[in-house]
């Protein structure tokens, strides 16, 4: 019966995604997914498995993965199946009990949580539904009189596995689970056994994963460029991370670190890519300038980005609509209100304390983490009632929430091509990035957010090996990497920004503004008398070559 069950929720799963995938143009949520594909793909040149935000060792299983088949998008379908699996898992857990009523919950779990994750792929939400799927399943494996050890294997494994793709949602989920699964115990005073089993199984998996990421920062701390790199990456993203306030009102610390109107304005749009000034130790210093006026007022913060940031998302409907569902059942469910009120505020004094806010890809995943929790607490309230008898008209309530709210994101999805860019504009920017990719004698320097090829590829897009082995970001994370720098060397360029002067070889992609701001930046620093000369239109986007008076 079991098996049954089981394959039957595998089918239904593989229909659903089918269809999200088939019907709703599933494209990245941001540049991070594309970038790492572009490292592990060898569209940067070469395959290389560091892929910064995951795991190497998942890195070098897409690298082989690549080699043995360039033609298959092979991120894309591990990041599916991460997902497709995690699903099975979820809906599995929450369908356990024979009564059909509980497949409300894997439903509601659908629909506004994997749906996403799909439509909008993005690793940090694949590794989160990947640790909710292995952290449920290792609570199911206990949850009856005999412990079931392949599925408590299968949980561990999926849980290590979500820390490969992202240490931080496997941490995230896993303080969900450590502030949740303590009270789920005096709602099942009698399984103390099953409740330690669990307990030992989550923390084998919590070794497993910081076992893994050791393992993967002692590959990146034995060479010294990569090394190099993570502590300038660092340093970097403390800087832009988080918003730049008006330079006008803080014009003082500005410049304490030396810092012009110009060179805020570039920081703003990502554009730092000059090792001679912006290097560890400047971002280090405007950190801490930045830090600074970030305590100017948290309150505001507070008030106007943190909490109603959290309340415009859909997701959390379903967490407060099924926590009052467990109260109105029961007033001693009100204890719960203590684990979920202290993972809003543990996530929200650490969005403060960044002066930065919330952010819709880190947010799901804690939604996603309570949800799930507060189902098992769900499964174990109603235990007990006869078949279907309270808990029909909520799940139905639920449901129909679910439904309403989540239109946005589908109907958002099915016209998500003509919001992006018009037909003409895209056409524009697939030519402008096919251009690049034929003159390879050149190097196209690109100001980071004019870059918007994740935007124009879908992301089943077959490209050539080595599409962008000539376009260079003049930021963002990958900058200082050796991947980058061994890119310019191919160029006989060592400072990107200093060096694309009066060069034959080397064009800059950018808009107006961003290619003013390039040529005042190099007056300013480096007292050039430059200007740059259009010669190429691509949307809104020009290619200059940038020569002396």
């Amino acid at each position: 019966m079991r098996n049954k069950k089981t394959v039957i929720i595998a089918a239904a799963e593989a229909v659903f995604m089918l269809l999200l995938v088939f019907l709703f143009h599933p494209r990245f949520e941001t540049n991070d997914d594309f970038g790492m594909l572009c490292i592990v793909s060898g569209l940067h040149g070469k395959c290389d498995p560091h892929m910064i935000y995951s795991n190497i060792l998942m890195g070098k299983l897409l690298c082989a993965l690549y080699a043995a088949a360039s033609d298959i998008n092979w991120y894309v379908l591990f990041h599916f199946l991460v997902i497709y699996i995690s699903g099975v898992l979820v809906t599995r857990v929450l369908c356990a009990k024979d009564d059909p009523v509980y497949l409300i919950l894997p439903v509601v779990f659908n629909i506004f949580f994997l749906a996403d994750a799909v439509i909008n792929l993005q690793f940090t939400k694949t590794a989160g539904i990947a640790a909710v799927g292995g952290l449920l399943l290792i609570y199911h494996s206990v949850s009856e009189k005999k412990i079931r050890f392949p599925a408590m294997i299968i949980g561990i494994l999926m849980t290590a596995l979500s820390s490969m793709i992202r240490i931080n949602s496997f941490l995230m989920v896993f303080a969900c689970g450590a502030l949740f699964l303590p009270l789920i115990l005096i709602i099942r005073k009698d399984k103390i056994k099953s409740f330690v089993a669990c307990a030992l199984a989550v923390l084998l998996a919590a070794g497993i994963s910081f076992s893994l990421r050791a393992y993967d920062r002692r590959c990146y701390d034995n060479d010294p460029d990569w090394k190099g790199y993570l502590s300038f990456n660092e340093a970097r993203a403390s800087v832009t991370d988080s918003p730049f306030l008006p330079y006008d009102e803080n014009k003082d610390l500005y410049e304490k670190a030396d810092l012009s109107w110009n060179d805020v304005a570039l920081l703003t749009n990502w554009t730092f890519d000059d090792p001679d000034f912006f290097d560890g130790d400047k971002m280090e210093e405007i950190a801490e300038v930045k830090g600074e006026m970030k305590d100017i007022d948290k309150t505001e913060t507070i008030l106007k980005e943190t909490l109603p940031g959290t309340l415009r998302f859909s997701f959390v409907i379903p967490v407060l609509l099924l926590l009052a569902v467990l109260i109105f059942k029961d007033s001693k469910n009100l204890i719960f209100l203590i684990p979920v009120s202290l993972v809003f505020l543990i996530f929200t004094t650490r969005f403060i304390s960044l002066s930065r806010y919330l952010q819709y890809r880190v947010d799901l995943v804690i939604a996603m983490a309570v949800f799930a929790l507060l189902c098992l607490v769900f499964i174990e309230s109603f235990k007990d009632e006869k078949k279907g008898a309270h808990t029909y008209r909520y799940g139905v309530l639920a449901l129909a929430v679910s439904l309403i709210l989540n239109s946005n994101l589908y109907l958002t999805s099915l016209l998500r091509e003509s919001e992006t860019f018009s037909p003409e504009v895209e056409e524009e920017y697939e030519e402008l990035y096919n251009k690049l990719y034929e003159d390879q004698d050149t190097l196209y320097l690109t100001v980071t957010t004019c870059d918007r090829s994740y935007d124009v590829y879908d992301i089943n897009e077959d490209l050539p090996g080595g599409f962008y082995a000539n376009t260079y970001f003049l930021g963002g994370w990958e900058t200082g990497s050796p991947i980058m720098e061994e890119k310019l060397s191919n160029y006989g360029i060592d400072n990107p920004m200093r060096d694309m002067a009066d060069k034959d070889n080397v064009r800059l992609i950018a808009s107006e503004w961003s290619c003013l701001a390039v040529t005042n930046y190099l007056r300013e620093h480096y007292g050039m008398d430059v200007e740059a000369q259009k010669e190429e239109e691509f949307g809104n986007y020009f290619v200059y070559k940038i020569t002396s008076r």
